[in-house]
């Protein structure tokens, strides 16, 4: 199974860029920013990708069972997945998706990289999720 580990240095080019990206999991980007939430700074883990069909096989099994798949679907899939796994974690996540874009996102660091491990392993078998 894949683990997604955020470089150590990400902190340097988010002080010196405003954010740190990665798009090797393509099409999934990842991105870390401060934000300021209800008027408390904050560090953004987020998980962007959009609804277009680059997942493949994995989008032609979830449309079989019915699944909705636009970018809320996929968060609400998602956050189904996360929660069967580690309701805590599924707790800590914060949606902010569009029709055409799932975002999911968190101020924890650990949090995020639970939650990626979580991704990846429903990726390399999405038959796993119980309806």
């Amino acid at each position: 199974m894949k683990t997604y580990k955020i470089p150590e240095n990400y902190w340097q080019v988010v002080s010196d860029e405003g954010v740190w990206e990665d798009d090797t999991c393509h099409p999934f980007l990842v991105s870390i920013m401060e934000i300021e939430v209800k008027g408390h700074a904050c560090t953004s883990y987020q998980l962007e990708f959009p609804f277009d069909g680059y997942l493949g096989d994995i989008s032609d099994r979830l449309e079989k069972q019915g699944i909705e798949l636009d970018g809320d679907g996929w968060e609400s899939l998602l956050r189904k997945l996360v929660k069967s796994k580690d309701p805590t974690l599924e707790k800590n996540l914060r949606g902010d998706s569009e029709t055409e874009t799932c975002v999911i996102w968190t101020d924890n660091k650990s949090d995020f990289e639970s939650f990626m491990e979580i991704l990846f392993e429903f990726i390399a078998g999405p038959e796993k999720l119980k309806r």
